[in-house]
């Protein structure tokens, strides 16, 4: 009888334990949940107004709470444009893969790179231009844009190992600038509608791309000469 009432005693401590994780689970879950509605309402405000035009009241009375609520979650709308950025970061990183490679990218693999980017832009465009939105009214965020672009070219070590170690510097500062550009340009794209030529300038950031990517300096100016004289020849296929 003592044996049993001693099992008894574990089990009832056992059903005890998991009453108590229960609320704790339940208000996880619904905290998550509030989290992935701020998100949800800040990206369509985002998406509708711009983010400077947006407020904090606003993206809570969207999510159905109250700003208080939301300052439980986020110190503040740029938080929001924090996230987006390493959501976006993620899936450029991803898109890189295809350059780094222990053989230098034909100017095909550029140009199809560009596209893929492209593609990747118009997925992301809301969080893309809401993080540009931003720096202009938030210095915190205007800050991080080029280190995060170093970080990201940092990544490229089977690419930059091909260069001397004197040169890589330089190389991984023209990838992130032709990172912005390329960024700028998709942009530019989108919001015009297929009113600009995308084809033609798509071709010709493949080209900057591909000059950024050849000889170290010293041979730049060489390089640089072949190019003008026969462009056709990058785009052979």
């Amino acid at each position: 009888m003592a044996k049993k009432t001693a099992v008894d005693s574990v089990e009832k401590k056992q059903v005890d334990i998991a009453d108590e994780k229960q609320p704790a689970s339940l208000r996880d879950e619904f905290k998550r949940l509030t989290r992935e509605r701020l998100i949800k309402a800040a990206t369509e405000l985002f998406e509708k107004q711009g983010f400077r035009a947006t407020t904090v009241q606003q993206i809570a009375k969207r999510a159905g709470t109250t700003h208080t609520t939301f300052y439980q979650h986020f110190r503040s709308k740029a938080d929001l444009v924090r996230l987006f950025r390493d959501e976006v970061s993620a899936e450029i990183r991803a898109t890189m893969v295809a350059f780094d490679n222990e053989t230098a990218p034909t100017w095909q693999d550029i140009r199809a790179w560009v596209d893929e980017y492209a593609q990747m832009w118009r997925r992301t465009h809301v969080r893309c231009e809401a993080l540009w939105d931003a720096m202009g009214a938030e210095p915190e965020i205007a800050a991080d844009v080029i280190p995060d672009g170093y970080e990201l070219t940092a990544t490229l070590t089977r690419l930059l190992e091909r260069y001397p170690v004197a040169q890589r510097p330089r190389v991984q500062n023209k990838l992130m600038l032709l990172l912005l550009l390329m960024d700028r340009l998709c942009f530019l794209l989108h919001s015009q509608e297929k009113k600009s030529p995308s084809a033609t300038l798509q071709d010709d950031m493949a080209d900057l791309i591909w000059l950024a990517l050849q000889a170290p300096a010293s041979e730049a100016k060489a390089v640089g000469a072949k190019i003008k004289k026969a462009p056709p020849v990058l785009r052979k296929k």
